[in-house]
């Protein structure tokens, strides 16, 4: 019987970010500056979507499970109405390279496989 193909969980799409920024580089303050993707943008991109498509508005919801399951790594808490400033406060402020922002997404992952009981 052939394997049946499996659905992407927000862990994979973390893992794929990370493959991401570390390829392409990291960046802040905006998506993508030349290669380099800052977080939103690398989750984005791992799931096909364009730069232009990275913004709050229309991200999917696969892209907002894996940047919220990096919230509650975190230990953010967003406001209301505003699900991934959060998020995007520790690109931009707190983060200082692109491997941490990597490693963070790594441990993120195997955070939310744990708690899904993968």
């Amino acid at each position: 019987m052939p394997e049946q193909p499996t659905e992407a969980t927000p862990a994979d799409v973390l893992r794929d970010a990370a493959t991401l920024l570390r390829e392409k580089g990291w960046c802040r303050g905006d998506y993508q500056v030349g290669e380099a993707l800052c977080v939103l943008g690398a989750v984005g991109t791992s799931l096909g979507m364009t730069i232009g498509d990275c913004s709050e508005k229309a991200f999917e919801a696969l892209a907002f499970d894996a940047c919220g399951a990096m919230q509650t790594f975190l230990g953010l808490r967003p406001p209301p109405g505003i699900p991934l400033a959060p998020l995007i406060a520790w690109n931009d402020i707190v983060a200082t390279d692109g491997e941490q922002v990597a490693q963070v997404m790594e441990k993120a992952a195997a955070a939310w496989e744990e708690v899904a009981g993968l």
